[in-house]
């Protein structure tokens, strides 16, 4: 009698059954476990504390998104305040209504809070990666695509940043997963489950609606019975939420077609010529030509060779959910005005899946099996990047501190000169003070800002390009500053009011000492330290008072 029918005969147990290698890494044990640590590690490695994210240092996006979300989670209201006027922000409600403002709702004391929904998203992002790559090449597959993702450093950057870019990047990877589910066994649900991320993912991006084109050649496809009622469920989320952004732009604008990027920058987007155009293809097609870009395109696109000949039923829906989806994506971007990588991310986080389950390919399925164990270990390398930046807690960030320290010394009616942009000053300083935030020069974000109400038809003068977003025309035709000077263009102006003891003060800390604005000013009024803790924030005080002040705390100018 064998060891196995004694076994049997003992307790009833299966015969001929061989005990796992390693029971923990087998059937269930796997798929949840790895995934798992791999969230656990793509959580520490993506981290960042809301306090370092305080900073918002991206203007206008960062600034809009997290200031207008927290207006929306503390007023109702979905707006920014410049020069002490409200205003809608030039980007959609989607990202800042969605994501960030939930987490305002509950931390609205903290303007960085807003980068646990980028983190959460980061995370998520991460873990997709892994699901996708473990459908093309097993565990091994999803191990390296989810490193690969984890190690660009270019993507990683905007995990940082209060940004739509990751957040696009999970409902791009998401809306992928949930295609490859169409592909196997469609239904319905699924197919409703696609329209909502569609949706979400247009909400926060509209050029993103690209995403429904593969769920829906997929309906038309297959013409299954019930393929109305899948085209139903895919097609009503897309279709609420391009109607709720018209009401929106509606009641904000006057016009349904008109959008914030058309009411903060008429150039270049109330001209289509100058927003797309194929003039703008070599220059952006130049950005892809980066060694990190193309190096990864290449390796993804060798990874994907070797899927094709090694599973080509799980790798054929990826590959044309990449084609009909990330790749019209990108395209558009090419003969879009602006340049930036982060437009191509999607593209970039699937040739990461394809490069990882790719090289999964080429490890001998005996060693695949044999070296599970080492599975957990190789997931370690995903902290390999972020272990010389700890400890994540440092120093203040610069604009927050200027901000919260200028608002905790500063009198209630104090007008406060600087370089840092006006909306991050206005939502942490003024409040609903008195006060007063004046751009020290044309340089400060939005103190060059135009507004256009209505569409101007015709542009006298033209603008040069699509960059002069302060053309001469748009005043002309009925767009106005939002600030109809700044401290140094009108420095006499600036003088008179310090002369009649209206409290102005200036902060030293954005600008340079050799800045053309701050020497104008320091050769027309003197500076007086506020406290001596703080040497960067000075008091505006005349040069004759200064001069008669028995023991004047001056400053350096």
């Amino acid at each position: 009698m064998t060891r196995h029918e004694t076994n049997s005969s003992r307790g009833g147990k299966r015969t001929g059954a061989t005990p796992p290698a390693f029971p923990l890494w087998e059937g269930c044990g796997i798929r949840i476990t790895l995934p798992a640590l791999v969230l656990l590690l793509a959580a520490l490695h993506l981290y960042r504390p809301p306090l370092r994210a305080a900073e918002l240092e991206v203007s206008p996006d960062s600034v809009e998104y997290a200031i207008a979300a927290r207006r929306l989670a503390t007023t109702g209201k979905y707006e920014v305040v410049v020069n002490g006027s409200a205003l809608p922000p030039r980007y959609p409600p989607g990202f800042s209504a969605i994501f960030l403002a939930p987490v305002y709702f509950v931390a609205p004391g903290n303007i960085g809070a807003g980068i646990l929904a980028v983190w959460a998203a980061g995370c998520s992002a991460a873990l997709l990666v892994y699901l996708i790559g473990n459908k093309l090449s097993g565990p091994w597959g999803g191990l390296f695509a989810a490193i690969f993702f984890l190690h660009q450093e270019e993507m990683m950057k905007y995990t940082q940043l209060i940004m739509t870019d990751i957040p696009a990047i999970s409902l791009g990877l998401g809306a992928c997963l949930l295609y490859l589910r169409v592909r196997a066994r469609p239904n319905w649900g699924v197919y409703l489950a696609g329209g909502i991320v569609c949706a979400i993912s247009i909400a926060i991006r509209p050029l993103t609606g690209v995403l429904v084109l593969p769920f829906l050649i997929e309906i038309l496809r297959r013409r299954q019975p019930g393929w109305i009622r899948g085209l139903a469920a895919l097609a009503l989320p897309c279709a609420a939420v391009v109607v709720l952004n018209g009401a929106y732009q509606q009641h904000a604008f006057g016009d349904w077609r008109r959008t914030g990027y058309q009411f903060w920058l008429a150039v270049p987007y109330d001209y289509f010529s100058l927003t797309f155009s194929p003039r703008y293809f070599l220059f952006n097609l130049q950005r892809l030509g980066d060694p990190q870009v193309w190096g990864l395109l290449l390796i993804g696109a060798l990874g994907a060779v070797a899927l094709l000949r090694r599973n080509p039923p799980a790798a054929l829906p990826v590959i044309a959910f990449t084609i009909l989806a990330a790749a019209p994506l990108s395209a558009a971007h090419l003969f879009y005005f602006f340049r930036d990588i982060r437009f191509h991310f999607l593209g970039l986080a699937l040739a990461c899946i394809f490069a990882g389950a790719g090289i999964a390919t080429l490890i001998p399925e005996v060693m695949r099996r044999r070296f599970r164990y080492a599975l957990p270990l190789a997931c370690v390398t995903i902290l390999v990047p972020r272990l010389p930046q700890f400890p994540l807690e440092g120093p203040p960030p610069i604009r927050y501190h200027v901000a919260t320290t200028a608002d905790r010394l500063l009198p209630r009616d104090a007008i406060l000169i600087s370089g840092i942009d006006t909306v991050y000053l206005e939502e942490l300083f003024v409040h609903q003070n008195s006060r007063r935030v004046l751009p020290i020069s044309r340089d400060t974000p939005y103190a060059a800002a135009i507004v256009t109400p209505l569409r101007i038809a015709h542009l006298d003068p033209p603008p040069h390009n699509a960059a002069d977003h302060a053309c001469p025309g748009l005043i002309a035709g009925g767009a106005h500053r939002v600030y109809a000077f700044t401290a140094d263009e009108e420095i006499d102006r600036v003088s008179e009011w310090v002369r009649a003891g209206v409290p102005i003060y200036a902060e030293l800390a954005s600008t340079l000492a050799d800045q053309p604005a701050r020497k104008a000013l320091a050769a027309a009024i003197a500076f007086e330290e506020v406290s001596g803790d703080c040497p960067w924030l000075v008091r505006l005080k005349s040069k004759t008072s200064a001069a008669t002040d028995p023991a004047p705390r001056t400053a350096k100018p």
